[in-house]
């Protein structure tokens, strides 16, 4: 006979994990994660033993919508949404893990170093390129400015998501920032992210990729040296660890709960009785049921448990991580993360050490696109390590050559969606078609919207559902 629980939560997700805690406070949840990790991507790894970030993983709390508490009204399908509630994932961390502001974030962009313009609105590099490149980015913005309003205008971009769903991030790109600026923000990020172009990617789905959107009267204003006033955006980071500690935080809380019970076991089959709106899965020594079900990891897997196997994976893509530990002496450019869009391949170093001062060693972790670097069929890890070294020589991040062996390298196979009109259409069939069989599943991660899977909205999503049930 099966065991009951009040919910069964899957999988391993920042949001299942949370959303298990929290219906936990009055419900008994069986959480299913038959992998050995938790928290996905945000769970950090170990390399030789030392744990790291994979990748720039920072807690974002400010935002520029108005705060809410009302949790119910939360809709995954509207964009940035849960920026409302970002006050409220800053109180459910604070409970658990102390954290700082963490500033230094840079950019690398046409041989220039300076202050971050793709997240941190810091519009610097706009006065340190060179004099001929300014001069005909600031011609082209005055030729954008001249033509007043226009529907491709980054300040539509929230009342009409239509146009920009249906718009390419290349064309907005150039309607709001000029041709000549629009290349230098965007041609090496969608590159070496995704292996896209920017024609390739929705602009509602711009900050996916990481690439950013002003408003050319904005943009313009810098360049005459009136830069206006920007909102900053902030960012937080644990003060003694790495991001993947408030992870394992979580991990040790959903072990130690007498409301949770952990379910290891390989998934075989799931079966949906509609007349008595039940939900069991078998697992490899047992059956386990529940009339409520939240799941928080990919929709596919749901499907084929339950015998639909028509279902393919959307397009993914690889990255691959080289990880780099320095004696602290040996940091020479003093960063938390920098963009570059300078040099090929790599397009993202985090330190993620920088606000550890009292160690004697600083962890550096490079993103690299696997695809893009690949599609070259004879590039090798000892090529990358190569085009690695180029790079710490050229942007002077170490004081001194460290040797090849203290680059480890490893790959993330088909580890991101991108960001594509033919992913988010596969997505839509299969949540529509997903409906018709599990028609009262609750959804979080990315099962509740293509572009709602950020760590906020994964928080936000497991919240509203305690908010609801509790």
């Amino acid at each position: 006979m099966a065991q009951h629980f009040d919910f069964i939560v899957g999988e391993n997700s920042v949001g299942a994990m949370i959303a298990a805690l929290t219906l936990a406070e009055k419900h008994k949840v069986a959480l299913l994660n038959p992998t050995p990790n938790w928290g996905g991507i945000f769970g950090g790894i170990k390399v030789n033993g030392t744990p790291y970030d994979i990748g720039m993983v920072f807690f974002e709390f400010s935002a520029f919508h108005s705060k809410s508490d009302d949790l119910l009204s939360y809709n995954p399908e509207i964009r940035n949404d849960s920026a409302r509630f970002f006050h409220l994932v800053e109180d459910f961390f604070a409970k658990r893990i102390a954290y700082e502001e963490i500033d230094g974030i840079k950019c690398w962009i046409d041989g220039v170093m300076t202050e971050d313009i793709l997240i941190a609105n810091q519009l610097d590099i706009l006065q340190q390129l060179k004099e001929d490149k300014k001069a005909k980015i600031k011609a082209e913005l005055a030729e954008i400015v001249a033509k007043g309003d226009f529907p491709l205008h980054a300040r539509h971009k929230k009342n009409n998501e239509a146009l920009f769903l249906n718009t390419s991030y290349d064309e907005v790109g150039k309607a709001n920032h000029g041709e000549t600026l629009h290349h230098l923000l965007s041609h090496w990020l969608t590159t070496n992210i995704f292996n896209l172009k920017a024609d390739e990617i929705p602009a509602l789905l711009h900050r996916i990729a990481w690439l950013p959107l002003y408003y050319p009267e904005t943009l313009l204003a810098a360049l005459e040296g009136n830069a206006p006033k920007m909102p900053a955006t902030v960012f937080h980071y644990p003060k003694a660890d790495y991001f993947a500690k408030s992870i394992e935080i979580l991990s040790a809380e959903i072990e130690q709960h007498q409301n949770i019970t952990v379910f290891r076991s390989k998934i075989k089959n799931l079966e949906r009785d509609k007349k008595e709106k039940r939900y069991t899965f078998s697992l490899e020594n047992q059956e386990i049921c529940t009339h409520k079900l939240v799941w928080g990891s990919d929709i596919q897997k749901l499907l084929q448990w339950n015998g639909h196997s028509e279902y393919s994976a959307f397009d993914k893509a690889s990255i691959t991580l080289a990880f780099v530990e320095v004696p602290t002496e040996a940091v020479e450019l003093h960063f938390s993360t920098l963009f570059s869009t300078t040099t090929p391949y790599i397009y993202r170093v985090t330190n993620q050490d920088y606000l550890h001062s009292g160690r004697t060693t600083q962890r550096f972790v490079f993103e690299i696109s696997y695809d893009y670097f690949r599609q070259m069929p004879n590039n090798t890890d000892e090529d990358l390590i190569v085009i690695i070294q180029q790079f710490l020589s050229e942007a002077k991040i170490f004081n001194t050559q460290i040797a090849d062996n203290q680059i480890i390298i490893r790959n993330f196979i088909n580890a991101i969606n991108k960001p594509t009109l033919k992913n988010l259409d596969a997505f839509a069939k299969i949540k529509k078609d997903a409906a018709m069989i599990f028609d009262d599943v609750l959804w979080i991660g990315p099962g509740a919207d293509f572009a709602a899977t950020s760590f906020n909205d994964q928080v936000v999503q497991a919240l509203q559902l305690g908010k609801k049930y509790n």
